[in-house]
């Protein structure tokens, strides 16, 4: 965490970054990682995406604490990190992983912290997209709380990044072509409707 926010901050001072544009995303850790970045450094960002990635719980667990546009992508058929989350303990104690919260309480927790009200669900083609709006009185200095939390779970889709044409690991699950991740993100990062 301390290196992404020296390297953000580096980046805005030497005038190769625009502070308003920063964008943090990832897969599974990544994505995890970028929900972490998004929950302790809010104001640091513009938005964040994660695909496969959930905020962790337990002794590592982590609270978000301020409003930030956030878009978690998901696989309903995920069988490495399941939709439903990690458990504590994990079930093979020689793997040392962190329990998870599910993907909806990840994308809730952000919800909750940049004070959105109730969320819409709407089923589209090959996938479910559940919106909350934040509001615009949320604490933690946003640069966006007229921004959005949203949550895409991507039916018939593993531990993959959908919309892909790399064939996933064995065991990772199908790649869905219902939805394409890199676009989808990138609209939700860089259009008005963050």
């Amino acid at each position: 965490m301390r290196f992404t926010e020296a390297l953000i901050k580096h980046l805005v001072r030497t005038e190769r970054a625009d502070p308003g544009q920063v964008y943090v995303a990832g897969f599974s850790n990544g994505g995890s990682m970028a929900l972490r970045m998004a929950a302790e450094r809010p104001a640091l960002l513009a938005g964040a995406a994660s695909v496969s990635g959930q905020l962790p719980t337990g002794d590592a667990a982590v609270e978000p604490t301020g409003p930030v546009p956030v878009m978690v992508v998901y696989g309903a058929d995920d069988p490495v990190r399941p939709l439903a989350g990690l458990p504590s303990p994990p079930p093979d104690p020689k793997e040392p992983i962190l329990p998870t919260r599910s993907a909806r309480d990840s994308a809730a927790a952000f919800a909750a912290a940049g004070g959105a009200g109730e969320p819409v669900t709407r089923q589209q083609k090959g996938y479910e997209r559940t919106v909350w709006r934040l509001g615009k009185e949320a604490s933690g200095g946003s640069r966006r709380p007229d921004g959005t939390v949203q949550l895409l779970v991507v039916d018939d889709a593993g531990h993959t990044w959908p919309g892909s044409t790399v064939p996933p690991p064995e065991g990772f699950g199908p790649v869905s072509r219902a939805l394409d991740a890199t676009d989808t993100i990138l609209d939700f990062l860089t259009g008005p409707g963050r």
